[in-house]
């Protein structure tokens, strides 16, 4: 009986997929390098084996709680496209670039087969806030090569044994947003989240941040994409004790995304942070903003900056 290519395909994924977790599963190996991420707030440990990257710990600094409860492996690219049809990708860790910033850690994936080049880059920039991330597809195969949707990060948080955890998110102004504003969703098994962003919407949508908070705790982890476009999250809860898997990046519903990449190019996927805190959602928030102010809004000369805008057409004003 003949074996289709799309069942080949198939069952390429999902022994590539099954390898993953039962790597996870094993105890870090004797002598195995591991780098570490550090902000004024936060902790973040990533290793790689087998071809494949794995966040190893997460936590506030200080020796607060981590999040990570075993190595949790990192989405990498399974295919691309070439003329149309899905070739698996076999990735092989190369080490750690050098020439870097002090404060980048770039970890080099390749692939002979296409031949392919995945830099995953974490930043941990100097003072308070979080760890940021983004992956760097490289096509050095000599022909055109399409590249399917990517998330920017995908982990699982385990929280501690009876704790009470919640996801905190924002509407936007935009659109018609809802009379509660700030959700605070209480997060137990079976729970799920699917937060977009878009740059025009049409429909109720999330500023691009999310908070878990463990309310048993006062402490928590937040996530936010640097980027205007089509990005969102996806979240999920089950098990015992209770885990949270998180997906941020690009849409992650756009299942039929492609980027056409010629030979030489390079797709990057949108930055994506993740902070620790202790305290309240707004400790962390208060954390965050100071990072924004340091590292990712433009220089402002005004000493009385952020300004105070009066908005005439809100209901104060009478008018509607």
């Amino acid at each position: 009986m003949k074996t289709s290519k799309r069942e080949k395909h198939s069952t390429a994924v999902a022994l590539s997929v099954q390898l993953s977790f039962l790597l996870a599963l094993l105890p870090l190996g004797h002598g195995q390098e591991q780098w570490t991420a550090k902000t004024g707030d936060t902790s973040l440990s990533v290793t790689a084996r087998a071809g494949q990257l794995f966040i190893t710990s997460l936590s506030g600094t200080g020796g607060a709680l981590d999040w990570i409860a075993r190595p949790v492996p990192v989405s990498l690219p399974a295919q691309v496209f070439i003329n149309g049809a899905a070739q698996p990708v076999r990735w092989k860790f190369s080490g750690k670039a050098d020439g870097r910033p002090e404060s980048e850690t770039t970890l080099r994936f390749i692939s002979s087969e296409p031949k392919l080049e995945l830099l995953s880059i974490w930043q941990a920039k100097s003072g308070p806030g979080p760890v940021e991330h983004h992956f760097e597809f490289v096509n050095r195969s000599g022909h055109d090569v399409e590249v399917a949707l990517q998330p920017s990060l995908t982990l699982t948080l385990t929280a501690p044994g009876e704790h009470s955890l919640e996801n905190w998110w924002v509407e936007k102004g935009g659109s018609r947003p809802s009379e509660v504003g700030t959700h605070r969703e209480p997060i137990r098994e079976g729970y799920r989240f699917n937060g977009r962003s878009t740059p025009y919407p049409e429909n109720r949508e999330m500023v691009p941040w999310m908070s878990i908070q463990d309310a048993t705790g006062n402490a928590g982890a937040y996530f936010g994409i640097e980027f205007s476009g089509r990005v969102g999250f996806n979240v999920s809860a089950a098990g015992q004790p209770l885990k949270v898997s998180i997906t941020a990046g690009l849409d992650p519903s756009e299942h039929n995304f492609r980027s056409r990449l010629p030979d030489g190019e390079r797709f990057v996927t949108p930055t994506v942070f993740v902070g620790c805190y202790r305290g309240g959602v707004d400790d962390g928030a208060n954390r965050l903003h100071r990072f924004v102010a340091a590292h990712l809004r433009p220089p402002v000369s005004d000493a009385c900056y952020p300004l105070v805008v009066n908005n005439s057409w809100g209901s104060g004003m009478a008018v509607d």
